[in-house]
C-alpha cells in the first residue's frame, strides 16, 4: 500500500491565561511562559517560542510533581498546553510530547471535571494533540515502527474522540477523515506485525466506516488476515465484497486467485483461471499459471493419467507459449515450458512401457519413439533459453537462489536429455557446466 501523507491543518494555539492559572506560583510561571511561547509562534519565532515553552514545561513538571500542588487540576492543564503546544516545534518532535500533554489532559479532567470549562482555548488543546499525534504516527509507519505508530494513532483516536468528537464539531468533516485514517493506519500496523486478532476489529470498523470503506487495501488486508486466522469464510465472503465493490480491480483477482490454491480447488482454480486470463489476456503470470494448472490435469494423481490427459497437454503448451511470447526472457515461463515438454515425453514413455511384443505393438512402438523423442527435442529450446538469460548472471554473480535453482535444473535435464538422446558428448558437457555451477 501506498505511503500516507501528513494531513496540514491550520493548527489553533490555545490560551491559558486567567484567574484559573493563578494558584500556585509554578503554576502562575508555567502559564505565563506558556503565553509568551503562543506569542512568538504566532509571531513565527521559533527559538523564543522554543525557549518560552522549555520555561514552561520546567515550571508544570515542578507543579505537578510538588506535593502542594500533583493534586491540582490546574497544574496538570498547565502541563498539558505546554506539551501538546512542544509538539509543533521541530526540537521537541523527538520527545513526542503531545502522548505525556494528552495524558496530563485527562489527569487534569479527572482531578476536576469543570478544569475544561474553565480553560480557554480547551478545543485548541485537544485538536492539536490529535493533529500531532496523528502526523507522528503516519511518519512512524512510513518508517515501519509500528509499535510507535499504533501508540501515536491510539492518542489521535483519543483527541479526536474525546466526549464523542465535542472539540472538532467546526469542522467535524476533515477531523472525522483524520480520525477514520488513524484507525485505518493502526490497523495496517498491526497487521503488518502479524498480530491478526488485534489489527480485525480495527479493518472491520475501517471497512464499515464510511471515510474508509471506499479504500481497496482495507479488504485485501482484512481478507489476508482472515486467511491467518484460518478463517476461510470470512476471507472468501470479503474477497467477494471486495469484488462487488471494486470490479475489475486487479489485485484483487488476484487475492481470490491466491485463496484458491492455498485451498487447492483444482476445479474452480481452473475456471477462476480461465476467467481471469479472459479478462486480463495479456498478464503472462495469469497465463503461465493457466498453463501450470493444464499440466497438472494432463499428468493426474497418484500416477492415474486422466483420459482427456492429450487435451490438456496441448492446453497447457498453449498457455505456456502465450505466456513467453508476452515475456520472453522471463526463466521462469521458459523452464516450465521445457518441463511441460520433458512430461508429455514420460507420458508417451508410459504408453510404450504398456505395449506388448506383437509386431503391431512393435510397429507402435517405433512411432511412438520418435514421439517420445521429438518431444525431448523440443525441451532443449526453452531449457536452453534459461540458460541464456541466468547463466550471465551467475558468471557475474548477480543471480538470486531462486533464480540459480532454475538454472541448474535446466542444466540438469538437458544433461539428461542429451543422454536420452544418443548424444554423450553433449550430456557430458551440461553434466560438467551443472557441476562447475554447484
Amino acid at each position: 500500500m501506498n505511503k500516507k501523507q501528513f494531513v496540514t491543518l491550520g493548527l489553533v494555539l490555545a490560551t491559558a491565561t486567567g484567574t484559573t492559572y493563578a494558584q500556585k506560583a509554578k503554576i502562575k510561571e508555567a502559564n505565563n511562559a506558556y503565553d509568551k511561547a503562543t506569542l512568538a509562534l504566532i509571531a513565527d519565532n521559533k527559538a523564543e517560542a522554543e525557549a518560552q515553552l522549555n520555561k514552561a514545561k520546567a515550571a508544570a513538571d515542578e507543579a505537578v510533581a510538588n506535593a502542594e500542588t500533583s493534586g491540582n487540576a490546574s497544574a496538570w492543564m498547565a502541563k498539558a498546553v505546554t506539551y501538546i503546544s512542544m509538539s509543533q516545534l521541530p526540537a521537541f518532535q523527538d520527545q513526542k510530547a503531545y502522548k505525556a500533554g494528552f495524558d496530563a489532559f485527562e489527569k487534569a479532567v479527572s482531578l476536576d471535571a469543570k478544569i475544561e470549562n474553565k480553560t480557554d482555548g480547551i478545543d485548541a488543546v485537544v485538536k492539536n494533540a490529535g493533529i500531532f499525534s496523528f502526523n507522528d504516527g503516519i511518519s512512524e509507519f512510513n518508517k515501519s515502527n509500528y509499535d510507535a505508530a499504533i501508540a501515536a494513532f491510539d492518542v489521535t483516536k483519543k483527541a479526536f474522540g474525546y466526549k464523542n468528537g465535542a472539540y472538532i464539531k467546526d469542522n467535524k468533516a476533515v477531523y472525522d477523515t483524520v480520525l477514520a485514517q488513524a484507525n485505518m493506519y493502526s490497523a495496517y500496523s498491526s497487521y503488518y506485525q502479524k498480530k491478526y486478532d488485534e489489527a480485525v476489529p480495527k479493518l472491520e470498523a475501517a471497512m464499515a466506516n464510511p471515510v474508509t470503506t471506499g479504500t481497496v487495501d482495507l479488504y485485501r488486508v482484512a481478507a489476508m488476515s482472515y486467511g491467518e486466522q484460518k478463517n476461510n469464510a470470512k476471507q472468501m465472503a470479503t474477497i467477494e465484497a471486495a469484488k462487488k465493490k471494486f470490479p475489475g480491480n486487479k489485485d484483487i483477482a488476484a487475492d481470490e486467485l491466491n485463496y484458491y490454491v492455498a485451498q487447492g480447488q483444482q476445479d474452480l482454480l481452473v475456471k477462476k483461471f480461465e476467467e481471469a486470463v479472459a479478462q486480463d489476456p495479456s498478464n503472462p503470470q495469469y497465463i503461465s499459471n493457466l498453463g501450470i494448472l493444464y499440466l497438472n490435469m494432463a499428468t493426474g494423481k497418484d500416477g492415474n493419467t486422466p483420459a482427456n490427459a492429450e487435451d490438456m497437454f496441448k492446453k497447457a503448451e498453449a498457455q505456456m507459449k502465450k505466456a513467453i511470447e508476452l515475456e520472453s526472457n522471463n526463466p521462469i515461463y521458459q523452464y516450465q515450458l521445457g518441463n511441460m515438454f520433458v512430461q508429455k515425453s514420460d507420458y508417451i514413455a508410459n504408453q510404450m512401457n504398456k505395449l506388448g511384443s506383437t509386431k503391431a505393438d512393435n510397429a507402435k512402438y517405433d512411432g511412438l519413439f520418435n514421439l517420445r523423442n521429438s518431444y525431448l527435442k523440443e525441451s532443449l529450446t526453452p531449457f536452453a533459453a534459461v540458460e541464456r538469460i541466468l547463466e550471465p548472471k551467475q558468471k557475474s554473480n548477480s543471480i538470486s537462489s531462486d533464480e540459480k535453482g532454475y538454472l541448474l535444473e535446466a542444466l540438469q535435464a538437458m544433461g539428461k536429455i542429451h543422454a536420452a538422446l544418443n548424444d554423450p558428448a553433449k550430456s557430458a558437457e551440461y553434466k560438467a557446466k551443472l557441476k562447475s555451477y554447484e
